[in-house]
C-alpha cells in the first residue's frame, strides 16, 4: 500500500500501528520526505485538541526516524552523498551519487531525521507512552522511573524536542550516556583567553550557559544545527553518533562560509573517526589534556572522568596564545 496522507486521514484517523507499518515499508527517502512534510502540515491544520496533536506528533517522530534510517543506509551504500562532501549538487551529473538536495531533502530535515534515527525504537515508545499515560490502561503498561518523572508535566504534547529531553539526547559528555555532565570552568577560561570571548555555544542548555556565559546559545529546543553560527564559537557537542559528526560538519561549513571566525571544540580524542579526522585536518592547534577531563554536575560538583581521553581543538589565527604551550596539555600548533 502506498504511503500517502489519504491513507492516514480520509475523514477518520487510521490506527497508529497501521500507519507505522506503512512507514516502515517505505524505502524511498524522497517519498518519505514528502510524507514527513505532509504530516507536519496536517498537525498544524488538524491539531485542534491535545489528542490530535499527539497523533500527528507521534507519526512525525516515526516518519522522521525512518527517513533518518534511509538516509544513513543510502550514504553508507554510496548512493547518496553527505551534505558536506564538497561535490556538485547537480542532479544531471550521473557520475556522482545523488545529493540530498537532488532528491528534495533539505539539510534541516536531514539533520532532524538522523537525530531521531539515533534513538532506539523502545525509547520512542516509552516517551509516547509517558506523554499519553493517563489515556492508557495502567495494567497493560509498566511505568518506568522516566515515565513517572515525565507524568508531572501537564498538557505536554508529543514532539521532537520532548523526545530528546526525555531520552537525554540533548547532550552526551561521556560514554555512560549521562547528559548531566558539564565542562569544568578552567576549559571555558582557556577558550576565552585564546579567542578573547565567546559569542556562541551551539550545543548548550540554560544551566550550561551559566558557566560558558556565551552571548548567544542554542539548546535542543531551538536546534543549533538549523541555525547560522557567527563569531567566536565554543562547542562541547553531543558525543553520541551521528550527532557529533553532524555538529563537526556544521562547524566546518560555518568556518568555510566565513561566519565563524574562531572556534574551540572539546571532544573525545577519537582519532579513528571521520569527524575527528575532519577537525584535526582543518584546525590551527590541538591540545591533549595530560589527564582525562573531570566533568561536573550542574551544581559544580566533580564527577568521575569519562572512559576516553579528550582533545581541545582550536580554529583561528591566535596561535601565539598557544605557541608557548599550556600547562596541563600536550600542545600541537600548526604554523601556516
Amino acid at each position: 500500500m502506498e504511503l500517502t496522507l489519504t491513507k492516514v486521514y480520509g475523514g477518520t484517523l487510521a490506527p497508529i500501528d497501521q500507519v507505522k507499518e506503512l512507514i516502515g515499508n517505505e524505502c524511498d527517502p524522497s517519498k518519505l520526505s514528502d510524507f514527513v512534510s505532509a504530516i507536519e502540515a496536517a498537525k498544524k491544520r488538524d491539531g485542534k485538541t491535545l489528542d490530535r496533536k499527539n497523533y500527528w506528533g507521534e507519526l512525525a517522530l516515526w516518519s522522521r526516524r525512518r527517513l533518518g534510517e534511509l538516509i544513513q543506509i543510502a550514504q553508507d551504500e554510496g548512493t547518496l552523498r553527505s551534505a558536506n562532501d564538497g561535490l556538485s549538487n547537480q542532479r544531471g551529473n550521473t557520475e556522482l551519487p545523488l545529493s540530498l538536495a537532488g532528491i528534495g531533502i533539505d539539510k534541516m530535515q536531514s539533520q532532524r531525521a538522523q537525530r531521531i534515527a539515533a534513538i532506539p525504537e523502545a525509547d520512542i515508545k516509552e516517551y509516547v507512552a509517558a506523554v499519553n499515560f493517563d489515556d492508557v490502561v495502567a495494567d497493560d503498561l509498566i511505568q518506568t522511573d522516566r515515565m513517572k518523572k515525565w507524568a508531572k508535566r501537564s498538557e505536554e504534547e508529543v514532539s521532537m524536542a520532548g523526545l530528546l529531553r526525555f531520552t537525554g539526547k540533548t547532550h552526551v559528555s561521556n560514554n555512560s550516556g549521562n547528559n548531566e555532565w558539564y565542562t569544568p570552568v578552567e576549559y571555558i577560561a582557556l577558550a576565552r583567553e585564546v579567542m578573547g570571548g565567546i559569542d556562541l555555544d551551539p550545543a548548550s542548555s540554560d544551566i550550561a550557559n551559566k558557566t560558558v556565559k556565551a552571548k548567544r546559545y542554542h539548546t535542543v529546543e531551538d536546534d543549533g544545527l538549523a541555525k547560522k553560527w557567527k563569531g567566536r564559537v565554543w562547542m562541547n557537542p553531543p558525543y553520541a553518533a551521528p550527532l557529533i559528526g553532524m555538529f563537526c560538519k556544521k562547524l566546518a561549513e560555518e568556518i568555510d562560509a566565513g561566519r565563524v571566525t574562531q572556534a574551540c571544540v572539546l571532544v573525545n580524542n577519537a582519532t579513528e573517526t571521520e569527524w575527528f579526522s575532519e577537525l584535526s585536518s582543518r584546525c590551527s592547534a590541538i591540545l591533549f589534556p595530560r589527564s582525562r577531563v573531570k566533568f561536573t554536575t550542574p551544581g559544580g560538583d566533580e564527577l568521575g572522568a569519562p572512559l576516553q581521553g579528550q582533545a581541545f581543538v582550536y580554529f583561528g589565527g591566535n596561535i601565539d596564545a598557544l605557541s608557548g604551550g599550556v600547562a596541563g596539555f600536550v600542545c600541537e600548533v600548526r604554523h601556516e
